[in-house]
C-alpha cells in the first residue's frame, strides 16, 4: 500500500496555528523539496532566525542550516518533528526520545554550538531525520545526499504498517538508520572540526547503544542464561528508545567525568543520578518517568510521548523473549 495511504499528507497538518510567516534573506533561502543540498554551508557563522525554522515548514532543512543552530534550537527541531510531522506514522510518536534526550544534555552542558565537532554531527543527524520524513510522506524524492535519511523513511514507513512490533526488529532498524546519519556527519570532507575529550567519549558511549540496539537476542539469550531477571528488566529500560532516562543520565555522567579540570561536584551529582535510577531499571520505563511500565519483560504503554496522548497498544509478539518480545 502506497504511504499515502497510510498517513495523510503533512499539508493538512494544522500547522498554521504554530507557525509564523516568516520571509528570510536569500543568504538563509530555504532549500526547497526535490532540490539537491548545497555542497559547502552558506556561511561559517551562527543561525539566529526566530522560532520555528520555515525550513520546517516543507522538511527541506538541511545540514549545514541544522549544524548553525544553536543546541538549544536543534533540541526544538527534535522535539518538534516528534510533536507534528511524525504523529503522521505513530499516534504519540515519542520513538526518538532517545536522540532528543541526547540533544538536551548537549544544550544543557554548552556542548554542540555552531563550529564544534558535534554541532555537525548533529546536523546530518537531524537532517536524516527531516528529510526521512520528507521522503515518508511522499514530499520529495531527494534524501540529499545522506544515506540515513531513506533508513529513517522506511523506518517509518515500516512503523506505521505494523511492521516494526517486535523490539528486536524495532531496534536494529532504529540503530541502522541513526548509525548511517552519525557516519555521513563524521566525514572529513563535510565535518573540518576535532572532536574534543567530552565529544569523543559521548560518540564512544552512542556506538554502544546502538550496539546494543543491534543484538538484542544475542544479549537476551545471555541474560537468559544467567538467569539474572532484574539485567533483563534494565536492559530493556536501557534499550526502549522512547525511554530518555539511560541516554541523558549516561551523557550527563560522561560530560562530568571527562570535563578538563574536573568538575567533582558535577561528577558527584551524575553519579547519584545514575544510583537513583537503577531501582527504576529493575522495574521498567514507569509512569513517573512518563513512559512505560514492565510486566513480566514486556512494556505497555502509561502515557505518551511527546504529549500527544498514548501511543497504539502493543501488539503481540511472535513469542516471548529474545525472538518474539513486542515494543
Amino acid at each position: 500500500m502506497m504511504v499515502r495511504r497510510l498517513v495523510r499528507p503533512l499539508t493538512a497538518m494544522p500547522l498554521t496555528c504554530c507557525l509564523l510567516d516568516l520571509t528570510f534573506s536569500s543568504a538563509h533561502a530555504v532549500t526547497t523539496a526535490g532540490h539537491a543540498a548545497p555542497d559547502r554551508p552558506p556561511a561559517a557563522v551562527a543561525y539566529t532566525a526566530p522560532w520555528p525554522d520555515p525550513c520546517l515548514r516543507d522538511l527541506s532543512c538541511t545540514k549545514y542550516r541544522l549544524a548553525a543552530m544553536s543546541s538549544s534550537e536543534r533540541l526544538s527541531v527534535v522535539s518538534y518533528l516528534q510533536r507534528r510531522p511524525a504523529q503522521r506514522f505513530e499516534r504519540g510518536f515519542a520513538r526518538w526520545n532517545a536522540l532528543q534526550a541526547f540533544v538536551e544534555v548537549l544544550a544543557a552542558d554548552g556542548l554542540g554550538q555552531p563550529g564544534t565537532w558535534s554541532a555537525y554531527v548533529d546536523g546530518a543527524a537531524l537532517e536524516a531525520l527531516v528529510r526521512g520524513l520528507a521522503l515518508a510522506l511522499g514530499l520529495s524524492g531527494d534524501d540529499y545526499g545522506n544515506p540515513g535519511a531513506r533508513r529513517w523513511a522506511r523506518y517509518l514507513t515500516r512503523l506505521a504498517a505494523g511492521r516494526l512490533d517486535v523490539k528486536a526488529v524495532h531496534n536494529r532498524e532504529w540503530a541502522g538508520a541513526e548509525q548511517a546519519s552519525i557516519d555521513h556527519g563524521r566525514r572529513p570532507g563535510y565535518n573540518p572540526a576535532t572532536p574534543s575529550r567530552t565529544e569523543r567519549a559521548l560518540l564512544a558511549a552512542s556506538e554502544l547503544y546502538r550496539l546494543a540496539l543491534r543484538n538484542e537476542s544475542t544479549i537476551m539469550f545471555a541474560l537468559g542464561a544467567l538467569h539474572q531477571p532484574r539485567l533483563t528488566h534494565c536492559y530493556d529500560w536501557l534499550t526502549d528508545t522512547r525511554n530518555p532516562l539511560p541516554v541523558r543520565d549516561g551523557a550527563r555522567t560522561l560530560v562530568a567525568v571527562t570535563r578538563v579540570p574536573p568538575d567533582l561536584a558535577a561528577t558527584a551529582a551524575a553519579l547519584t543520578r545514575l544510583a537513583r535510577d537503577y531501582p527504576s531499571c529493575t522495574h521498567g520505563f514507569t509512569p513517573a518517568h512518563g513512559g512505560f511500565t514492565s510486566a513480566h519483560g514486556r512494556f505497555s504503554p502509561a502515557h505518551g510521548g511527546g504529549g500527544l496522548g498514548a501511543p497504539p497498544a502493543f501488539k503481540a509478539g511472535a513469542a516471548a523473549g529474545a525472538r518474539g518480545r513486542p515494543v
